[in-house]
């Protein structure tokens, strides 16, 4: 109207915009002529490609910034491993052979019946049995032993001999395939312990004289079976149940599951299963 001549847009989107006017005579009668004027509306610098391209760019440079980071994070660890490893073996590995060696020859040199000789003797054995423990933690944090193939390779390397006097053979299939399966080392250390521990029952328990090693892979699941042909057990007797605790517990800390079966006279199965 004449009294207000003003009009308002709110919210337009950047861009550009024509506006046209016309008007009327006291009348009523509109005007053919109309009046028009061309409006730019910028965009905020938001909205600007500069400040797109520049925010795309700061983006990519943390991204790549925590990539690297995490990379040299890794590598870093893998180095204090390898490190940790060597020292593990040439130090405290090294100390313990000496220790154990010194005692048996110690031992051979005082009485059979003194309490010194049966205690050299205890420290003898002690310090071999720390020695194995101690060469399965150098294995352990090894970066470059993380795949099933090695795991399995060790498994049958450290009971070669052991088994080669008892007469008891292991066996596994197409381990090259498991070359490619790698392994966090938490994962690494409980399987490998509770593969260690189920062989050791075999030996032990069942009278058997064959060991099958089964693996199936599908994608990230795994399943892993050990089997015997020896006596077998009645699995729900207490003294078999406290047997299996500490591989039950293991399999727990890595959220696998793990299932036994058994009867007597038809040997046992251990049956591992979870993702890598």
């Amino acid at each position: 109207n004449a009294a207000n001549r003003k009009v308002y847009y709110t919210n337009l989107a950047p861009g550009e915009y024509k506006f046209i006017v016309t008007g009327t005579n006291n009348d009523g009668i509109w005007s053919s002529q109309f009046a028009s004027v061309k409006i730019t509306i910028l965009s905020p610098f938001w909205m600007q490609w500069w400040f797109i391209s520049l925010l795309i760019l700061l983006i990519g440079g943390i991204i790549t910034f925590l990539i690297n980071q995490r990379i040299r994070y890794l590598i870093a660890m893998d180095k204090l491993k390898s490190n940790l490893s060597a020292d593990l073996h040439d130090n405290v590995g090294a100390g313990l052979t000496e220790i154990s060696i010194l005692s048996e020859l110690t031992a051979t040199e005082v009485p059979d019946t003194s309490n010194v000789s049966k205690n050299l003797i205890k420290i003898s054995e002690l310090s071999r049995q720390l020695v194995e423990s101690m060469s399965d933690i150098v294995w352990v944090v090894n970066p470059n032993r993380d795949s099933l193939y090695d795991l399995i390779v060790r498994l049958k390397d450290s009971y070669a001999e052991l088994l080669g006097e008892l007469g008891i053979t292991l066996q596994s299939s197409d381990l090259e395939k498991l070359a490619d399966i790698k392994m966090t080392m938490d994962i690494r250390q409980n399987l490998y312990l509770i593969l260690k521990e189920s062989i050791n029952n075999c030996i032990k328990h069942s009278n058997c004289k064959n060991i099958d090693l089964k693996i199936i892979q599908s994608g990230k699941n795994m399943n892993i079976e050990v089997i015997d042909d020896g006596n077998g057990f009645n699995i729900n007797s207490a003294s078999s149940g406290n047997g299996l605790t500490n591989i039950k517990q293991r399999a727990s800390k890595i959220n696998w599951q793990i299932l036994i079966k058994s009867e007597i006279g038809s040997g046992t199965k251990v049956i591992l299963e979870g993702r890598i």
